[in-house]
C-alpha cells in the first residue's frame, strides 16, 4: 500500500540488510545497527503512525519498514576506505560505507623534522625517491576519491632505527590515521577480514611471521593480490562473502637478522615487481624519546607537521624515468637486502642441499619431487636440514623446485612427464663435486 500521509511523503535514510538481518539509521555522521524492533521505535519518535487506521492494510509505520526492505536494500554495511561515505555501488552491489575518512587538511609549509627523519632512515637519494614517489601516488588517489593499487612496502633495517615511527608517524596519519594488521587472516588463523577494509593501511610486523615455505608461500599470495587490484574478497562476521574494494597500502617492517629475513614470501619474479624492498639504516633520531612525555611531544611535533609534508606529497611529480603505468612508479629494491634475501632464502639452503646430495652420482639426475626429497633425506651430512627447509613435503618441494627452475635453471630444470607426474631435473656443475 503506498504511503500517503504528510509524514511518510519521504522514506528516512534507512538502511535494510537481509544477512545479518538488520537496519542501518543515520545518526549524525555515524550509523546506528538496529533490530526491527528497535527501528520501529525510532520511526515512531519520526513522527510515523504505528496504529493501523480503519480500511488499511497496514500502518504507516509498517509501510514504511516494506518499502524500506524493497527500496533501500543493501548487501553489506561496513567501513570501506577510500569510497564515500553513504549508501555507494561496489561492483554492482548495493552497500553502505559507515566511514567518513578525517583526512588531514594539506597547507603549503616546511617540514624540517620529517624531512630530517625520511633522510635518516633511508640515507639514499634513490632510495628517498622511491618512498617520496610511493607515498604522493597513494595520498593523491586517496584524497582525489580513487581507488588505485600500490606496491607492498618492506623496511629492512636494525632495531629501534626508526620504522616503526616511519610507519605509525608518518605512513598512517597520511593515509588517513587508520592502520590494522592483517597477518591473523593472511596466516589462515581466521576467515574473517572485515577490518582490512576500513583500514588504509596494512600493517605487518616480521615477529609474528613464520619461516616455513607453505605460510610464506600464502602471504605471497596475499601480497599479490594487494599490490595487483583493490579488489579483494571480504568476510565480516555473520555475513555473506562480498566482492568488495578499497584503498589500502601495505607496509612490513622487520630486523636484518638471519632468522627475519627468512620470514619473507619467496621472492619470485612475478612477487618482486609488486614489492618495494628498502634498507633502513641507524641515525640519530633529532628528538628524546625516553620518556613516555618526550614521546608524546616527539609525536606532536611530527603531527604538526603533516599538513605541509602532505601538501608537498600532493603536489610532487615522480622523476619520468621511474614512473610506470600499473603503480605510478616503478619497484625499488635495494641491492644489500635482495642480496640477503637470495643468500639466506629456503631456495638457496635446498640448493645447497641438492649439490651434495647428487654430487656423487654421474651425470644429470631426474626425478619427481618426492622422489629428490627422499634421496636429500638420506643425505647423510644435510638430510638432517631437510625437515626445516622443506618443512611441506613433497608438495612444498615441488614449489621450491619450480622457483630454482626460474633462478638456477643451470642446476635445476623442469624435466619431462611420466606417467602424469612431473619431474626435475638436477644437474651438479663439476666445480661443485667433490
Amino acid at each position: 500500500m503506498p504511503i500517503t500521509t504528510p509524514a511518510s511523503s519521504f522514506l528516512p535514510e534507512v538502511f535494510f540488510q537481509e544477512k545479518p538481518e538488520g537496519y542501518h539509521i543515520k545518526n549524525n555522521e555515524d550509523w546506528i545497527q538496529l533490530k526491527q524492533g528497535n527501528l520501529k521505535l525510532h520511526l515512531q519518535d519520526m513522527g510515523y503512525r504505528s496504529r493501523r487506521l480503519e480500511g488499511e492494510a497496514m500502518s504507516e509505520l509498517d509501510c514504511v519498514l516494506v518499502h524500506l526492505q524493497r527500496r533501500n536494500r543493501i548487501r553489506y554495511a561496513g567501513p570501506l576506505a577510500g569510497h564515500p561515505h553513504g549508501p555507494i555501488k561496489v561492483n554492482g552491489e548495493n552497500v553502505l560505507n559507515t566511514l567518513k575518512m578525517d583526512l588531514i587538511p594539506y597547507a603549503p609549509g616546511e617540514f624540517p623534522l620529517i624531512q630530517r627523519i625520511l633522510s635518516g632512515l633511508f640515507k639514499d637519494q634513490i632510495q628517498l625517491d622511491a618512498v617520496i614517489g610511493w607515498l604522493s601516488i597513494a595520498t593523491r588517489a586517496l584524497y582525489s576519491g580513487k581507488i588505485f593499487p600500490g606496491q607492498v612496502m618492506v623496511l629492512c633495517g636494525p632495531p629501534n632505527c626508526g620504522k616503526s615511527v616511519f610507519q605509525n608517524n608518518i605512513v598512517t596519519p597520511c593515509l588517513g590515521g587508520r592502520a590494522t594488521d592483517p597477518f591473523m587472516y593472511m596466516s589462515g588463523a581466521t576467515t574473517f577480514n572485515a577490518e582490512w577494509f576500513g583500514a588504509t593501511h596494512l600493517k605487518l610486523e616480521d615477529k609474528h611471521a613464520s619461516p616455513h615455505f607453505e605460510s610464506r608461500a600464502t602471504i605471497a599470495s596475499h601480497w599479490k593480490q594487494i599490490a595487483a587490484t583493490p579488489n579483494a574478497l571480504c568476510h565480516k562476521k555473520g555475513c555473506d562473502p562480498i566482492l568488495l574494494s578499497a584503498h589500502w597500502r601495505m607496509t612490513m617492517s622487520m630486523n636484518m637478522e638471519e632468522h627475519n629475513i627468512r620470514v619473507l614470501p619467496p621472492m619470485s619474479d612475478d612477487l618482486y615487481e609488486k614489492v618495494m624492498l628498502l634498507r633502513a639504516y641507524p641515525f640519530d633520531m633529532p628528538f628524546e624519546a625516553g620518556t613516555p612525555e618526550q614521546r608524546m611531544a616527539a609525536d606532536a611535533l611530527i603531527a604538526a607537521e603533516l599538513p605541509a609534508f602532505l601538501n608537498y606529497l600532493m603536489f610532487y611529480e615522480v622523476p619520468l624515468e621511474q614512473r610506470c603505468d600499473r603503480y605510478g612508479i616503478k619497484s625499488f629494491h635495494n641491492a644489500d637486502i635482495r642480496s640477503l634475501l637470495l643468500e639466506h632464502s629456503d631456495e638457496t639452503r635446498l640448493l645447497h642441499i641438492l649439490l651434495d646430495t647428487f654430487a656423487g652420482f654421474d651425470g644429470e639426475v631426474m626425478g619427481s619431487s618426492e622422489w629428490i626429497l627422499g634421496q636429500c633425506k638420506k643425505n647423510v651430512t644435510m638430510g638432517s636440514l631437510v625437515d626445516s627447509v622443506v618443512p611441506g613435503g613433497a608438495r612444498a618441494m615441488g614449489r621450491m623446485l619450480a622457483n630454482l627452475c626460474r633462478s638456477n635453471p643451470d642446476i635445476v630444470s623442469l624435466g619431462t612427464f611420466r606417467q602424469g607426474v612431473k619431474l626435475y631435473k638436477v644437474v651438479v656443475p663439476e666445480d661443485s663435486k667433490v
